[in-house]
């Protein structure tokens, strides 16, 4: 998933990553961070001294990927995929499935009637 560059957005840090697929999935190079060749060190070490050079772009980087973080992962983001999930989901359910036919119901229904 990438991780480290979720948890260095929430710091507001400029991210320097490898070309990868889960590179290229969260980041967009030069906008929200940097993408280098896997198992290219000199690459690595050049972009970071840019970073390092020129701190205008890295702050721009890093910015853009806290909002990137705050809109994907951050708690308002998070929330609202869940809600767009429930929404597509209760329009994807079959008509006229009984409350027993719901597993998250009859959990509650077998909890409730434990504790009463």
């Amino acid at each position: 998933l990438g991780a480290e560059t979720i948890e260095a957005w929430a710091q507001a840090r400029p991210v320097v990553s490898v070309n990868s697929p889960a590179g290229r999935v969260l980041i967009e190079h030069g906008s929200n961070g940097l993408l280098v060749p896997g198992g290219d060190g000199q690459a690595l070490a050049e972009a970071i001294i840019a970073l390092a050079d020129d701190r205008a772009s890295a702050l721009h980087m890093a910015l853009a990927g806290r909002q990137c973080y705050e809109a994907s992962f951050g708690e308002r983001g998070v929330v609202d995929a869940y809600g767009e999930l429930f929404a597509r989901l209760a329009r994807e359910a079959p008509r006229g499935q009984s409350a027993s036919d719901n597993p998250a119901q009859t959990h509650q229904g077998i909890e409730g009637s434990k504790n009463g």
